[in-house]
């Protein structure tokens, strides 16, 4: 019985390598209002403050104006203005190591960058 056992056992491991599955992939499609949604109403959690999604401090913050979600070439593309900055405060002054912000005034589409 007990060499049944063993031959039974050592049949499974053999085998053991054929009987792996295989990869499968199955695309999840979710709504773009849906996403659009929930993510106006995680990135307004604060009634007070709308706009900052990130502050730490006056030198580090991350503030953005109702932003735009839009689905490019199978991919979110996520855009909208605002305004950020990475820096410590020195002296009582900030000392920023990046800082970005529109490079045009609000009325005209522009593009924002990283400036220094």
């Amino acid at each position: 019985m007990v060499l049944l056992r063993q031959l039974t056992l050592c049949c499974l491991v053999l085998c053991a390598p054929a009987a792996l599955a295989g990869r499968l992939e199955i695309p999840l499609r979710v709504p773009l209002d849906a996403i659009r949604q929930a993510l106006s109403t995680q990135l307004a959690a604060s009634p007070a403050r709308p706009n900052v999604i990130y502050r730490e401090g006056p030198c580090r913050y991350l503030n953005f104006e109702t932003p735009k979600l839009d689905a490019v070439d199978g991919q979110l593309r996520f855009a909208g203005p605002g305004s950020a900055a990475l820096g410590v405060e020195m002296f009582g002054k900030c000392q920023n190591a990046a800082d970005w912000r529109p490079r045009c005034p609000p009325s005209v589409p522009c593009r924002s960058g990283l400036h220094r």
